[in-house]
């Protein structure tokens, strides 16, 4: 039975091009962004299929001060 709060977590999916990964019966390419639950993120990462995905640093850059 889930929870009513579940704690998750963003990864970024690796692998190679052409792969993709099941998770929670939706198949998953490379290099997209998802929030998953906790327990499924850290199966992910053990099995080097995902690694933590930190956006507060997207979140924080100015828009037009890439090139700068």
């Amino acid at each position: 039975m889930a929870r009513k709060t579940e704690k998750t977590m963003t990864i970024k999916t690796i692998g190679e091009e052409g792969s993709a990964i099941l998770i929670d019966g939706e198949m998953v390419t490379p290099g997209k962004v998802v929030s998953v639950p906790l327990d499924v993120a850290r199966n992910l990462i053990h099995r080097e299929r995902a690694v933590k995905y930190d956006d507060s640093k997207a979140k924080e850059a100015k828009p037009g001060a890439a090139g700068k």
